[in-house]
């Protein structure tokens, strides 16, 4: 599997004002490493994907380390995540 872009990403709006164009995702570096076309919402997604990815893997440790119950911070932790892709 090969390595993907390490977060966080950042979505930054459409400096154009063009109506058929959302913005661009960069690196925590600052790198572009992408160019976002409608619907707004894939952007918000693609922007929070590092982060949902780490929520899942803090879950599905506690969840391999067999834990009765997930912690409120595991809990948050993805909820936070899920909010960020929906743009709340």
């Amino acid at each position: 599997m090969s390595e993907h872009t390490p977060g966080p990403w950042d979505l930054t709006g459409n400096p154009n004002e063009n109506p058929r164009f959302v913005g661009y995702i960069y690196d925590a570096a600052g790198n572009q490493i992408a160019n976002i076309w409608p619907p707004e919402a894939n952007a918000r997604l693609m922007a929070a994907a590092p982060e949902l990815l780490e929520a899942l893997r803090v879950i599905m440790d506690s969840v391999d380390a067999q834990k009765a119950r997930l912690d409120i911070y595991e809990l948050e932790l993805a909820r936070q995540a899920i909010a960020e892709a929906e743009g709340r």
